[in-house]
């Protein structure tokens, strides 16, 4: 689905911008409400992690150029969902690791 996803934004966009040439810049794709329907679907990729965080980034970035304040702010919310999830669910060692390099990059 992500797939057919990915085709229709790039369907959508060449097809406005045929349309409408001499304003690129204006122009929304509303295929990205297709991305922020999948992203409950991430979870059930529990075995993949690295294969569930790969797809959210792409994911993140077709939100992104959607130019949807909606689904930006929907997008948003789904990946700190998800980035919890995440941390909840990998070993403690690994929890460790990562919350005291995130407050090294915090503190800095």
């Amino acid at each position: 689905m992500l797939v057919v996803s990915i085709a229709q934004f790039y369907v959508y966009k060449a097809e406005i911008s045929s349309i409408h040439q001499s304003d690129n810049e204006n122009i929304v794709n509303n295929v990205v409400y297709t991305f922020v329907f999948l992203m409950p679907y991430l979870f059930l990729l529990k075995e993949r992690k690295l294969l569930s965080l790969l797809l959210s980034f792409v994911m993140l970035f077709f939100i992104i150029q959607g130019a949807k304040r909606g689904a930006m702010i929907s997008g948003v919310i789904g990946m700190t969902f998800f980035a919890y999830y995440q941390l909840k669910t990998i070993d403690k060692k690994i929890t460790q690791k990562v919350s005291c390099l995130l407050w090294q990059v915090l503190l800095h």
